[in-house]
C-alpha cells in the first residue's frame, strides 16, 4: 500500500474546492475591513468637529 501518492491525489482534487472557499472567505474578511475604515472615518470625521478646548 502506498498512502503517499493515494494522498496526494485525494488533495489534488480537492484543492479546487478548498481554494473556492479560501476565496469566498477573503472576500468575506475584505469586505470587513472596508466596513471598519468606513465607521473609522466617520468617527474621525465626528472628532475633527468637536469643539477644541
Amino acid at each position: 500500500m502506498h498512502a503517499e501518492p493515494r494522498a496526494t491525489a485525494q488533495l489534488n482534487r480537492q484543492m479546487p474546492a478548498v481554494l473556492a472557499k479560501l476565496e469566498e472567505v477573503l472576500g468575506s474578511v475584505q469586505k470587513t475591513i472596508a466596513s471598519i475604515e468606513a465607521r473609522l472615518s466617520n468617527l474621525e470625521a465626528r472628532v475633527n468637529q468637536l469643539p477644541s478646548g
